[in-house]
This record gives C-alpha cells, sequence and structure tokens, in this order.
C-alpha cells in the first residue's frame, strides 16, 4: 500500500495517472499488492485500469532467474552458487566492464 500511495502521488505529479497502460517490475509478490492498490486507486478516479493485464515482469529478471534454475538442474552451479548470484544481480548488471570483475 506504501508503495501504491508514492506512485499514485508521482503519478499525479507528473500528469500521468490516466495516462499508464502498463507498469513494468520485477516478479516480486509485493508488486502484486502495488498493482491491485493502483488498480483501486483508478477505480476511485474513474481511470481504466486493470492491475492484471497492466503487468509487465522484467524480461531479464525471469530469464536470469529461469537460466539459474536451468543450470543449478545440469549441476553447473549449486544453491550456494545460485543465492549468491541472486543476491548480486543488481550490483552485477552496473559493475564496470573490466576484467578485474570477471569470475
Amino acid at each position: 500500500k506504501n508503495m501504491a500511495d508514492v506512485l499514485w502521488r508521482t503519478m499525479g505529479v507528473y500528469g500521468l495517472k490516466d495516462r499508464v497502460l502498463a507498469i513494468n517490475c520485477d516478479n516480486a509478490t509485493s508488486n502484486d499488492t502495488l498493482l491491485e492498490e493502483i488498480e483501486m486507486l483508478c477505480l476511485e478516479n474513474d481511470i481504466l485500469f486493470s492491475a492484471a493485464d497492466a503487468r509487465m515482469c522484467c524480461l531479464p529478471h525471469t530469464i536470469h532467474l529461469s537460466t539459474m534454475e536451468i543450470l543449478m538442474a545440469l549441476g553447473v552451479v549449486n544453491k550456494g552458487t545460485s543465492s549468491k548470484s541472486r543476491d548480486n544481480y543488481q550490483d552485477s548488471v552496473t559493475a564496470p566492464v573490466d576484467r578485474e570483475y570477471d569470475n
């Protein structure tokens, strides 16, 4: 609910409340709640918005999670390696592309 309130106010600041068709977010269940709250706020303001139709999951995040599951099934990585990779997922995409960051 708090995230929805912040997003709703931000959408208002930029005049976007009635212009949003979809919201791109990761697969966290808290984002389900976020979109349901946005849907309720839209309904209260006579704005057409469906949380179920507007949810766009982050494709790179989904690919990363799927790839890690495949690598674990093949025995290439173990659960410890997989969870370490997931914990550092955002860090890894912002790290400079230098040899010192190679594993």
